[in-house]
């Protein structure tokens, strides 16, 4: 099955991963650096859209200096691609 992909504009994309957004339109459920190049931290957001409770998640780059002068979504689209919360249990030891 081929997920759906979310059409946000390039404005509210870059507005969602700053965490300056319309709240009442999308949740930001996660969003956390996931990689690093010399010059880049590679990101995950996860999003929520309100208006119909669906989950979407994409990835973006930011500079990794005060040196690189690099934004969300600055060299690339959103791609935001539909994705479904899964629970998974984990056992730990104390």
């Amino acid at each position: 099955m081929e997920k759906e992909t979310l059409n946000i504009s390039l404005e509210d994309a870059q507005g969602v991963a700053n965490g300056d957004y319309d709240n009442t339109v999308y949740e930001i459920v996660s969003n956390k650096i996931t990689g690093k190049c010399r010059w880049t931290y590679r990101s995950e957001i996860i999003i929520k859209t309100l208006s119909d409770g669906r989950y979407w998640k994409d990835h973006y780059n930011t500079g990794a200096t005060e040196s690189q002068d690099e934004g969300p979504y600055e060299y690339g689209k959103p791609n935001f691609k539909e994705v479904f919360p899964k629970t998974i249990e984990t056992v730990i030891y104390e």
